[in-house]
């Protein structure tokens, strides 16, 4: 299963980006949401 490799790097992006948003919540389903997208 590589691609959950590149996922969670994906993923750990998106924790970066919501950081420094907002509130910051590193919330899995609003980080999910946004991997997804």
């Amino acid at each position: 299963m590589e691609w959950k490799s590149d996922y969670i790097t994906y993923a750990e992006n998106k924790i970066h980006y919501f950081h420094g948003n907002e509130n910051g919540n590193k919330n899995p389903i609003i980080l999910l949401h946004g991997a997804m997208d």
